[in-house]
């Protein structure tokens, strides 16, 4: 083949292949130290992704076959930051380059958390609240959680729910039963918790209204 034919060849070549499409998405955009972050690709018109990723330690390039179109590399969260995470292919008709930006985070030395409740209970039967450790923070850490439940529009609590942190769950932090007792107690309830990490003295408290309601 000389070298006009070779170049009629190739034109003929790009014209049957699309300029290259691509997309790719974080699994985690802000992952917490130690933590792995997946990016994930879709393409069309290419049978290879180049990644240059970048978990705190510096960029890593490598190149992996996709099936199908698509392709994932997994890169591990060393270092506290903002880090460009790129994807890119190329053809002989063009190329195309995603970048996403991961932030990973410390974990927290402030008692984030979350709370939730059985929310409708009838009068005598027992009730859960649990709560749940947000943002990294570290169940293991020595801390305090006190519970007040207020019946709706009134200003002082009508029970209050200790909890034992000394055993965290590995989904809820810690949880503790609540009753009820009488008929002329049903109706709605808020509940506001605080918790305290001993080390820091840090308190957070945080109130949810109509969380309970309590029926006959």
């Amino acid at each position: 083949m000389n070298n006009d034919e070779y170049m009629k060849y190739h034109e003929i070549l790009k014209a049957l292949i699309g300029i290259p499409s691509l997309s790719a998405r974080l699994d985690n955009p802000f992952p917490l130290v130690g933590d792995k972050v997946t990016i994930s690709s879709t393409s069309e018109w290419v049978r290879q992704h180049e990644y240059l990723l970048d978990g705190g330690a510096g960029p890593e390039r490598s190149v992996l076959d996709c099936v199908l179109g698509k392709s994932s590399e997994t890169v591990d969260m060393s270092a506290a930051g903002e880090f460009i995470q790129s994807v890119s292919v190329s053809n002989d008709s063009g190329n195309a380059s995603v970048r996403k930006i991961a932030y990973p985070m410390l974990p927290a030395t402030e008692p984030y958390f979350m709370v939730t409740a059985t929310e409708i209970v009838r009068v005598g039967e027992r009730g859960y609240l649990s709560i749940y450790a947000e943002n990294g923070y570290a169940t293991s850490r020595n801390n305090t959680i006190v519970a007040r439940i207020y019946k709706e529009n009134e200003p002082e609590p009508v029970k209050t729910v200790g909890f034992d942190t000394s055993r965290p769950g590995p989904t809820v932090w810690a949880a503790s039963p609540y009753t009820i007792d009488t008929v002329s107690d049903r109706g709605i309830y808020d509940v506001e918790v605080d918790v305290t990490d001993v080390l820091t003295s840090v308190t957070f408290t945080k109130r949810i209204n109509k969380l309970i309601t309590v029926t006959p």
